[in-house]
């Protein structure tokens, strides 16, 4: 099977918001955050209603539960805006250019303005679908970002890789919160 097709800035930004999503020190650094700064807002409002400054320690408790429930929202968008700036840093010089992927019973070979990589079939963990691209995930933790729009039958090109063995997994569902 060969295709050919070009990365624009969004794929590159998916596939990083898609990375992040599913990295575990990502989640738990969001997670800590989460709680973290409104426990300390709780303390200082606990600290503050026993010295009988009520105002204050209502002040730090609606500091506490704004944070709470805006924390996720403002994350969102700090990593959003974080792997934009990163993308047009890194891979401005990768956007429109041609890339073939051509899927042998043993290589993926692609080929691109820098050269021509060759993967054995053996390293390749999974295939992951989401809503608009697919990555092809080696077991060097890097991938290979393929957008279905430069597929011609999607059916047929995830029957390449169940005949290869290689696993799909199915994330239509996903989007980056």
């Amino acid at each position: 099977m060969k295709l050919e097709y070009t990365l624009d800035e969004d794929d590159f930004i998916q596939y990083h918001l898609f990375v992040a999503s599913n990295s575990e020190s990502i989640k738990k650094r969001r997670l800590i955050m989460r709680f973290l700064i409104p426990s300390i807002y709780l303390v200082f409002a606990f600290l503050e209603y026993s010295k009988g400054k009520t105002t204050l320690s209502i002040i730090f408790l609606v500091l506490s539960i704004i944070w709470f429930i805006l924390y996720p929202i403002y994350t969102k968008y700090r990593y959003r805006k974080h792997y934009i700036k990163s993308v047009n840093n890194n891979y401005k010089n990768s956007f429109f250019k041609p890339i073939k992927l051509e899927v042998t019973s043993d290589l993926i070979i692609t080929e691109d303005f820098t050269g021509e990589t060759k993967t054995k079939i053996s390293e390749i963990k999974s295939l992951t679908e989401i809503k608009e691209t697919f990555f092809l995930n080696i077991t060097t933790n890097a991938s290979i970002i393929i957008p279905k729009r430069g597929i011609k039958n999607i059916n047929h090109f995830k029957e390449e890789f169940v005949k290869l063995a290689i696993p799909i997994e199915n994330k239509l569902n996903w989007k980056w919160k």
